[in-house]
C-alpha cells in the first residue's frame, strides 16, 4: 500500500489556488522605499501610470454622469439623443512599462454591495413571521 504524506506549505498553497506573500510586496502601511522612491524609470512610471488614471477617472464619471442623465430623461419620457452617450473610447495606458522590481502598494477597494450572508438577509423576515428551521 501507498503511504499517504502531507503536502508542503507550497503544495498546499498551489491546490488550494492561494499564493505566498512574498517579501518583495509592500502592504499600504509601509512606507515607500528610498531605493524605489529614487529610481528614475519608477518615478517616470509612477507619474505616467498617476496621469492615466485620473484621465482614466474622468472618462468613467463621465460614463456615469451620462447614464444617470438618459436614466432621468426615459423616466420623465423624454426623447434621448446621441449627444447622451459617450461616444468616445476609454483611454489606453501608453506610459512607461512597469519597472522591474517596482510592485505597486495594493489597494483596498471598498465594495458598493452589501454582502451580507444569506441568514441576515432573512433575518427580518424570520423575526416578524416567527419562522423556525421546523416550521413546513
Amino acid at each position: 500500500m501507498r503511504e499517504e504524506r502531507p503536502a508542503s506549505d507550497f503544495g498546499a498553497a498551489a491546490l488550494l489556488g492561494t499564493t505566498i506573500p512574498s517579501v518583495a510586496q509592500q502592504s499600504p502601511n509601509q512606507p515607500v522605499d528610498v531605493a524605489t522612491a529614487t529610481n528614475p524609470a519608477i518615478e517616470a512610471y509612477i507619474r505616467a501610470r498617476t496621469a492615466f488614471e485620473q484621465e482614466a477617472e474622468a472618462y468613467w464619471q463621465s460614463v456615469t454622469d451620462k447614464r444617470r442623465a438618459r436614466f432621468g430623461k426615459r423616466n420623465r419620457g423624454e426623447r434621448i439623443a446621441l449627444d447622451d452617450y459617450v461616444v468616445e473610447q476609454p483611454p489606453v495606458y501608453a506610459g512607461p512599462p512597469r519597472p522591474p522590481g517596482y510592485v505597486p502598494p495594493q489597494r483596498d477597494p471598498a465594495s458598493p454591495f452589501d454582502l451580507r450572508g444569506l441568514a441576515d438577509h432573512f433575518s427580518p423576515v424570520v423575526t416578524h413571521r416567527s419562522w423556525t428551521a421546523a416550521t413546513k
